[in-house]
């Protein structure tokens, strides 16, 4: 239908955390040993949206961009290196 959209993009800000444990679990994750620490609230947002609106969502977070990329991060958490929302628009 006209006017309607087909996909959605969910850029999800959430508060920067500076604990030593936050930092440990995102050093973690950008080893590829651990999860990502966002991953399951951007996933819950995006799915209840999807599910809401009928319309396929992605997601990406919209915190700190690492001062540049690192050449030991691992390919799990290569997109949060490169860069957010042109890996979300391209999963649409």
């Amino acid at each position: 239908e006209e006017g309607r959209c087909t996909a959605i993009a969910v850029v999800c800000r959430f508060p920067e955390d500076d604990t030593e444990e936050a930092k440990q679990l995102t050093a973690l994750y950008q080893k590829g040993e651990g999860v990502d620490p966002v991953g399951g609230a951007e996933a819950l947002i995006s799915h209840l949206l999807s599910e809401a609106t009928g319309v396929p969502c992605a997601h990406a977070p919209a915190c700190d961009v690492f001062p540049r990329p690192d050449p030991e991060v691992s390919p799990k958490a290569s997109a949060e290196e490169l860069g957010r929302l042109p890996n979300t628009l391209s999963a649409l």
